[in-house]
């Protein structure tokens, strides 16, 4: 069956593919790609070490040539973080159980995960390996759920993958056991993770980033394949691969307010003023041998540039970290100890920091995988309610150990400021907006911020600036990188305009927000909309049925992972739902694609 290049790839290809291009048919390109991922300084990582968020560097693709893998994939997964992770183990215990194979996974380095199963998978990920918020892996940061809600227990305890059984094969079980906690370490739990990872390297593609999406229309007019479109960040090479299933979790991406996005931008655009000026760098980067040392970065980078930002450790350093949660509140420690003679001000616009609530009632209701069901099944204004009534379990909240640390330092620092006359190094600026900021000096580079009382009445609201070395910002994370990736399949799964006063009532929608008509085949008209689109229950994306479409029906299965808060619930977001949900996603995937069912249950 003949494959079509749509619109959207023949859109795609226009913009980054010049005539003196070439395009060559490797076939399966994994061992060509790990070796170059292995060995190369991969666009995440500058030649100092240091790690930032992934960028396609347009100027650089359009040098690149495109490369067409002609494997059909079974399932396709755009990034290997902790969602796609709980899916390939979920697939590995159930494809082992099926066939009832005996072989080992002993040597993660010599073992094939799926036993044999031929399935083809595939996961794309834009790191240049496994790595789980690395930059926020504190030396002495413990994770905040227990470790038995780790990729695998709550499913099947008998796993190979899970957290007791790495601890078993690491030889740390006793010692573990000994600490008296379910709260391992942060690099300990990540470091779990990644022996997980390796298991899967065979199927995995470092160093890449999926930019688009798009239907392949066969000869039949049926749309039973996509075709993911990735660009090589090494060399800037197109990559084309066709899936039948696509699952997309590529996690969150940083925010900040933007004025700071467009400082950071700046810096960026004059590292490499050859690239698009229309690319925001603050949120994806670009690959820079330079080592960042621009005074405005996000938690999210944290322990990959404070060493380049502020070298000294021992100068008087006049530090802001802007946000009252969990990670504001670690960065703020972590700068106090690392930097002794710095002044440290947390600012935040709360009256005090606020106890993440971990009560077992609240725990068995919020982030409890069988209450995902109720949650999906409720309309729309009782979800909202819901997630509204229960932030205090997941935003702008922190672990009330570290609140009585804190506490218990602005104590200490005043009773030795009272009894010696010292000066204040840890500032709490409760109730404090930052209004906005601006970049001072020429050779050493401050940030000035403009602060606001944030609770004060008219009468007694008050204004001031400050200028700081360096501004880090907790200011958390938004998931709408799915949206441009996915924008032109668009057409093809119902959208809320498409289901009213009909049984597609039924169906939560999952919010797409605005796009402009001109790059979206879904809109012709001249204004922006806001779109939201259906999704199952089982995370994919509902397609339009016959009657409903005048386009080629997607057979296709779409599914979106760690950005359906609004429709699944608070446990979306995080680790703690994952050992169930990779096996929900694996039993639709089952239950819609007679191939996958049959390569999983039976030799080929």
């Amino acid at each position: 069956m003949g494959r079509k290049l749509g619109n959207p790839l023949k859109e795609f290809y226009s913009l980054f593919k010049n005539p003196s291009s070439t395009s060559h048919n490797i076939g399966h390109v994994t061992s060509d790609t790990e070796s170059r991922s292995s060995t190369s300084s991969n666009a995440t990582i500058g030649d100092n070490g240091s790690q930032s968020p992934l960028y396609c560097d347009i100027a650089r693709v359009n040098e690149g040539e495109v490369i067409v893998d002609d494997v059909q994939y079974d399932t396709l997964c755009v990034g290997f973080g902790p969602s796609s992770l709980s899916i390939a183990v979920a697939m590995s215990d159930f494809v082992k159980k099926e066939r009832g194979s005996t072989a080992t996974l002993d040597d993660p380095s010599n073992c094939d995960p799926l036993f044999g199963s031929n399935l083809k998978l595939c996961f794309i990920e834009k790191q240049a390996g496994f790595t789980w918020h690395g930059g926020m892996l504190l030396e002495d940061a413990r994770m905040q759920i227990s470790f038995l809600k780790d990729l695998a227990t709550i499913r099947d305890p008998t796993s190979h993958f899970t957290f007791l059984n790495y601890l078993n094969r690491q030889g740390r079980m006793l010692q573990f056991l000994n600490l008296g906690t379910f709260y391992p370490l942060r690099k300990e739990y990540n470091n779990y993770m990644k022996w997980v990872a390796s298991h899967f390297n065979q199927y995995c593609q470092f160093g890449e980033q999926v930019v688009k999406i798009v239907p392949v229309v066969s000869d039949s007019g049926l749309t039973d394949m996509v075709s993911v479109l990735s660009v090589r960040l090494e060399d800037g090479a197109i990559i084309t691969r066709t899936a039948r299933n696509v699952i997309v979790g590529i996690g969150g991406q940083a925010r900040l307010p933007n004025w700071a996005k467009d400082l950071v931008d700046n810096y960026y655009a004059n590292l490499q003023p050859q690239v698009r000026s229309s690319v925001r760098f603050s949120v994806s980067p670009p690959p820079t041998s330079q080592p960042y040392t621009f005074p405005i970065f996000h938690t999210s980078q944290y322990m990959n540039v404070v060493g380049t930002v502020l070298p000294a450790s021992d100068a008087p350093h006049k530090i802001a970290v802007v946000g009252g949660g969990q990670s504001g509140a670690e960065v703020f420690c972590d700068l106090v100890s690392r930097y002794p003679n710095a002044h440290v001000s947390l600012v935040f616009r709360d009256e005090a920091l606020r106890p993440a609530d971990e009560s077992p009632f609240v725990n068995s209701t919020v982030f409890n995988p069988t209450e995902v069901d109720r949650f999906y099944g409720q309309p729309s204004a009782w979800r909202s309610s819901m997630l509204h009534r229960n932030r205090n379990t997941n935003y702008a909240v922190v672990n009330n150990d570290l609140i009585e640390h804190i506490f218990s330092n602005q104590y200490k620092q005043s009773l030795k400021q009272s009894i010696e006359g010292a000066a204040i190094r840890e500032r709490i600026l409760a109730s404090t907006e930052v209004v906005s900021g601006s970049i001072i000096g020429e050779t050493t580079k401050r940030v000035s911020l403009i602060l606001s009382n944030s609770h004060a009445g008219a009468a007694d609201a008050s204004t001031w600036s400050e200028v700081f070395d360096v501004v880090v910002f907790a200011t958390g994370y938004q998931r709408v990188a799915h949206r441009g990736i996915l924008e032109p399949l668009l057409p093809y799964f119902v959208a809320c305009k498409d289901c009213e006063n009909t049984e597609r009532e039924t169906y939560p929608v999952h919010t797409f927000g605005k796009f402009d008509s001109s790059s979206a085949a879904a809109f012709r008209q001249s204004e922006q909309r806001s779109l939201g689109v259906m999704i199952g229950r089982d995370y994919r994306l509902v397609s339009k049925t016959q009657d409903e479409s005048n386009e080629p029906l997607l057979n296709a299965g779409v599914y979106l992972q760690g950005c359906c808060e609004e429709t699944h619930g608070f446990g979306d977001t995080l680790l703690s739902n994952l050992a169930v949900r990779g096996s929900e996603v694996l039993q639709s995937l089952l239950h819609k694609d007679q191939t996958i069912s049959s390569k999983a249950h039976f030799s080929s």
